[in-house]
């Protein structure tokens, strides 16, 4: 965004064949310090993130097998509907 705004400024500049006020600072600075702030704060890149982005897939895979074997053991058992059947149940319309 800096260096779009950047080019314009040195275009209109040079289009008037004079330097003119230089108003991309309102837009470079501001962005420039969110962008150091989140860095200091280990919130942009770095070693840091890249461990705290392994934990968390990690511990998201570790959630889907944990999730998949506990479906596997708690797996209830499945009943066929065959028709009505009139040797199960009290009456000819009880489902087996």
């Amino acid at each position: 965004m800096g260096s779009i705004n950047l080019a314009v400024w040195a275009l209109v500049s040079i289009g008037t064949a004079s330097l003119i006020y230089f108003w991309p600072i309102w837009v470079i600075v501001p962005w420039g310090l969110v962008l150091v702030g989140r860095t200091a704060l280990g919130l942009e890149g770095g070693p840091a993130r890249r461990r705290a982005d392994d934990h968390i897939r990690n511990a998201r895979r570790l959630h889907r097998e944990h999730m998949r074997r506990a479906a596997v053991v708690h797996r209830p058992a499945v009943m066929h509907r065959r028709g009505p059947n009139p040797h199960c149940g009290r009456s000819s319309r009880t489902w087996c």
